[in-house]
């Protein structure tokens, strides 16, 4: 169910614009540019940052982080890539 704003006054309630909810941007910086992806929520955002992280690892055939647990991988990632590349995950508001 979407909020919705409510200006109230003396006679009525009026109902304004849906407030929307804040979008999520997962920002990869890695050597080749940036790659984005934006979610409607964190834990999508969080799952295409691990989406991400663990294919690049099975491209680089890279199998010693695999003992680190999946919500742990992103604090390691800068040591993962030689300090290369780096995730983010950004909440913004969406905007007209």
């Amino acid at each position: 169910m979407k909020r919705a704003s409510i200006l109230r006054s003396k006679r009525k309630a009026i109902m304004l614009e849906p407030i929307q909810p804040p979008v999520y941007l997962v920002v990869w910086d890695h050597k080749h540019g940036r790659d984005l992806s934006v979610h409607k929520t964190l834990d999508g955002a969080r799952a295409q940052r691990l989406e991400w992280m663990k294919d690049a690892l099975l491209e680089w055939n890279d199998d010693d982080w695999n003992d680190i647990p999946d919500s742990e991988l992103h604090l390691h990632w800068p040591e993962i890539s030689g300090y290369t590349e780096f995730f983010s995950i950004e909440g913004l508001e969406l905007n007209d």
